[in-house]
């Protein structure tokens, strides 16, 4: 059987039950919009690096603002452009836009620059995402330093009910022997005894000081980790920091 990238089988399950699909993302929209609130008032603009199931969340509250989002992945641009519920986003590949500035805020969320495999990749990402906003970028970003071992291998178990279904979305690392910062992550989704999406990507952990030092060589004005408000991914346990850094 061939399954479906991750995002399609998040749809389905946010078509089964939309209401319900949106509380669950709705704590984290809402500490991430508190952020983009806190730290300068008033935006016009966001861009998001990768897709994001908190989009539906944000684009259901916030219908006039324009939200952009920039993915490596083609068929997540292709995705998105063709969802009923996100026609208002701008959608581009990595590879078509300039770096010039043009969004208030870039939000790279989920450990999004783990996604890169080496260290120069995660570079050239958070090159990216900097050089797209005139203001702030905030990501977060799991604290791989002081990771417990049972969680260096696999995150706890994350289950999301539907009004016909239980998902199951377990999460598990494989590390590199090689080179300590390296592993492969696999996502998997399971549902009544099926496997109903599977995710493999080869990631490399990011330290704060590493992320600090990126950031600082990029130039900012200020750089910081949230030490009150804390992030989940929608389909994880595990928390991660909110970073924050202003142009």
């Amino acid at each position: 059987m061939k399954l479906k990238p991750w995002f399609y089988a998040v749809d389905e399950l946010y078509q089964q039950d939309k209401e319900k699909f949106i509380k669950l993302v709705e704590l984290k929209a809402d500490i991430i919009t508190n952020v983009m609130e806190v730290e300068s008032g008033s935006y016009m603009s966001c861009c998001v690096m990768g897709f994001n199931p908190i989009l539906w969340k944000l684009c259901k509250d916030y219908p006039n603002f324009q939200y952009n989002m920039v993915c490596y992945d083609d068929q997540e641009v292709e995705f998105a452009k063709q969802h009923e519920d996100l026609q208002h986003i701008n959608c581009y590949t990595a590879g078509e836009i300039k770096p010039e500035g043009q969004f208030d805020i870039v939000l790279a969320l989920d450990s999004y620059f783990t996604r890169f495999a080496t260290e120069q990749q995660q570079k050239d990402a958070i090159a990216l995402a900097h050089g797209l906003t005139n203001t702030v970028l905030v990501t977060t970003v799991k604290d791989f330093k002081n990771i417990k071992s049972i969680d260096r291998l696999i995150d706890p178990p994350m289950v999301i009910n539907s009004k016909t279904d239980s998902h199951v979305f377990v999460c598990h690392r494989e590390w590199n022997t090689q080179d300590k910062q390296r592993f492969t992550e696999i996502m998997y989704q399971l549902s009544n005894g099926d496997m109903k999406s599977f995710t493999k990507e080869e990631k490399r952990t990011l330290y704060f000081k590493q992320l600090a030092k990126y950031i600082h060589d990029l130039g900012c004005s200020s750089f910081k980790i949230s030490q009150t408000q804390f992030y989940k991914n929608l389909f994880s346990r595990s928390y991660e920091y909110i970073a924050v850094a202003k142009k």
